[in-house]
């Protein structure tokens, strides 16, 4: 059973973690002159996950609430990893907030993924401008992959014919 001191070194790590691959990511996506990267810097600065670092990662007794330009500290009350839930306290205002880790780390896999294939598609038009048919082919993988991540399945036959398994659902509505 883990106890409070090594919960808090967990949280610290996977907290740091989105951290490092929000401006690790941001980085490739300015690298590659992806179009708008003021606008992704906003969205990664949205992410509630980033929000959490800061307050309980990073600056828990000098973060900085933009909102009212002032300075807050934060403590962490109460923390399950293996619910994936924390609550912690601000001791200015004693206002309590609670974090869903899993459904905030999902919010940031997902922007993450979005920002690497906008970084890709960019990437494979630059590098193989001058060759079309590298081009094609690297641009036709991107396409599988946005496939897969959508949930699908793409297969290739070596020497035969790809195929592509996707998956429909509708609401029942009555």
């Amino acid at each position: 059973m883990m106890d409070t001191g090594e919960k808090y070194l967990r949280l610290y790590g996977v907290l740091n973690a989105t951290y490092v691959q929000q401006q690790a990511i941001h980085n490739l996506f300015k690298l590659n002159n992806v179009p708008n990267p003021n606008k992704a810097k906003e969205k990664i600065e949205k992410l509630r996950i980033r929000e959490v670092r800061h307050k309980l990662g990073a600056h828990s007794n000098d973060y900085l609430n933009r909102d009212e330009n002032k300075i807050e500290s934060y403590v962490l009350t109460r923390f399950t990893l293996s619910g994936y839930k924390c609550d912690f306290l601000n001791n200015e205002t004693a206002k309590h907030e609670s974090v869903d880790l899993k459904s905030d780390i999902e919010e940031h896999l997902n922007l993450m993924v979005e920002l690497l294939d906008e970084t890709f598609e960019k990437a494979i038009k630059t590098f193989y401008r001058s060759d079309g048919k590298k081009k094609d082919i690297f641009l036709e993988k991107l396409k599988d992959l946005r496939i897969e991540k959508q949930g699908g399945m793409v297969l290739q036959v070596p020497n035969g014919p790809k195929i592509i398994i996707t998956m429909t659902t509708t609401r029942n509505e009555t």
